[in-house]
């Protein structure tokens, strides 16, 4: 089943990062076409939709284990790359928002690896 945009107020279906969407296990983004080219500055965000990545990473609090030990004073406020969408239960299909958590590129890393994320999705076939 195809997800829906993960960002607020908005009910479009994702679009595919990797393979097609007639494939049998295509590999999803978190938002919508739509809100992908916002993301970059190609236009404006619908009405009323607003970004979930806010660009701080929530495990300043250490809910993962770990202190998140990311300086953003040094990282430009317009630098895009800044965090990422986790998904939590490691499902990047599972796009509800209690699912979800933004991180930096460095925590995001570190928890996948410890929780073995990345393992299902890589080694599947999109043939």
């Amino acid at each position: 089943m195809r997800p829906i945009c993960c960002n607020y107020n908005c009910e479009k279906p994702v679009t595919v990062q990797t393979g097609r969407i007639a494939d049998k296990l295509p590999r999803w983004r978190p938002v919508c076409g739509h809100c992908q080219g916002a993301s970059y500055g190609k236009h404006p965000y619908a009405k009323d939709v607003v970004p979930f990545v806010t660009g701080i990473c929530s495990n300043k609090d250490s809910h993962l284990g770990f202190k998140c030990w990311t300086n953003f004073k040094k990282i430009p406020k317009d630098f895009k790359g800044r965090t990422q969408i986790d998904h939590i239960d490691g499902n990047p299909s599972n796009n509800l928002l209690d699912n979800l958590d933004e991180l930096c590129v460095a925590c995001h890393s570190y928890k996948g690896q410890r929780n073995g994320d990345y393992n299902g999705w890589r080694s599947r076939s999109n043939k």
